[in-house]
């Protein structure tokens, strides 16, 4: 008989109660003897061994025969406040804004306007469920330095800052970080290379009505158009392979990617002070507004605090741990309240057939007991020539009701548009 667990979570910001019902065992589900079929985009299977519901909201009609991801990471903010729209993403970095219905968990694309953007740096509003914020290039085919505001009840997309007045005269990034975008929608951040992943250096921040700040993490110097400017408190230098922020905004979180001298993995950096901090450990991650979760071998997470990475613990009590885990994990915090209690969640990816609990299955994790949820099983092959698809990246709704990931359905999707085995975007009810 399968355990289930109930946690109340009581939100700081409106005071809502959120209840999870979900399996807290530790015991191996049992694999379906048939692969499950989602036949089109809006069918919907119950997981045999969680009872949960699992919807396919994309397939080869929604745009091109493309195949359709979440996210590189669980960072970005792919739902709105309302969890009535989400950003999917093909395969060439292009986004297209679904409209969602939470009550029958139909997905469509939003056609009624715009629904197409010629960039994968997306991230809904914090505050207004109508607005979506992307970098673009001021020209179709020029460098993605422009920060734009969608809004989808007036129709109108209006331009909010352009990193190139912060960015050195002439300089051409050809990639750029996640797109983050704090709780009240006042500071954004970004990183940016002119050579790509893990060799670029240069940190950017927008504040709205001050403007920006520039870290350069190869020299350590910050220049900008407020706080103070100079070299930061430590001499490591260092590219750049991930860049967020906290949901404050105050704090960028940086993962190094080239080195240059003495390097860490993970760094933090103060941004209205020349203040940056060694992490104590450069796993894939969830923020919270103090504290930035990260996991570790065997199922594991550590919470650390951004002002004293020193303090820092492990999640999961030892003897909760699923014995003989092996997967990767991506984590989503989305729906992190301000005292960082509400759970994180993770999609955790395994070459099927599942070996240990845990292992290719949506879970949450409560930050202060540790006790973990067991959601679903993201019937992923863990084979896709897609990174996004071969990790089930999911990404966690703002409210916290649902969870989006990305499948291969174990490759019965059949082939996209390129030829290869098509992977399609699935959410999950988080009940």
């Amino acid at each position: 008989m399968k355990l289930l667990g109930t946690i109340l979570l009581f939100s700081a910001l409106c005071g809502a109660q959120t209840v999870y019902h979900a399996r807290t065992d530790l015991t191996p589900i049992k694999v379906p003897p048939k692969k499950l079929s989602w036949p089109k985009a809006n069918s919907v299977v119950v997981d045999p061994n969680f009872g949960s519901k699992i919807v396919r909201i994309t397939d080869r009609g929604t745009f091109k025969n493309r195949s359709l991801q979440t996210a590189d990471s669980g960072t970005p903010n792919l739902w709105n406040t309302d969890s009535t729209m989400l950003v999917v993403r093909d395969t060439n970095g292009e986004s297209l804004v679904m409209s969602f219905d939470p009550a029958t968990l139909k997905a469509q694309l939003k056609t009624n306007w715009r629904y197409f953007f010629n960039t994968k740096q997306a991230s809904f509003s914090h505050v207004d469920p109508q607005i979506l914020f992307i970098l673009t290039g001021a020209q179709p085919d020029g460098p993605r330095t422009v920060l734009q505001k969608v809004d989808f009840r007036q129709q109108t997309i209006s331009d909010v800052y352009d990193f190139a007045k912060c960015l050195p005269p002439s300089y051409n990034p050809n990639w750029s970080g996640t797109l983050a975008v704090s709780h009240d929608d006042s500071m954004f951040t970004v990183a940016f290379s002119d050579k790509g992943q893990d060799v670029g250096f240069y940190a950017g921040s927008y504040t709205v009505g001050q403007g920006c700040r520039l870290l350069n993490t190869k020299t350590g110097e910050v220049t900008g158009d407020w706080g103070p400017v100079g070299k930061v408190s430590i001499p490591d230098s260092f590219g750049l392979h991930a860049m967020t922020s906290s949901p404050n905004g105050d704090v960028a979180i940086l993962t190094s990617g080239k080195c240059w001298n003495v390097c860490a993995g993970l760094y933090f950096w103060n941004i209205p002070t020349l203040d940056v901090v060694v992490g104590s450990d450069s796993g894939h991650s969830a923020k919270g507004y103090t504290h930035l979760i990260t996991a570790e071998a065997q199922g594991q997470w550590r919470s650390q605090l951004y002002a004293d990475p020193s303090n820092n613990w492990l999640v999961i009590p030892n003897g909760m741990l699923a014995p003989g885990f092996a997967g990767d994990k991506h984590a989503s915090w989305n729906n992190v309240d301000p005292d960082d209690l509400n759970p994180f969640f993770s999609t955790n990816s395994h070459r099927w057939p599942p070996e240990a609990v845990w292992e290719d299955e949506v879970i949450g994790v409560d930050p202060t007991s540790g006790l973990v949820y067991r959601f679903s099983s993201t019937y992923n092959s863990g084979r896709s020539r897609y990174f996004i698809g071969r990790c089930a990246v999911g990404v966690v709704s703002q409210d916290g009701r649902f969870l989006a990931f990305t499948s291969d359905a174990l490759k019965t999707l059949g082939l996209d548009a390129k030829g290869h085995s098509r992977v399609d975007v699935f959410v999950v009810p988080l009940e």
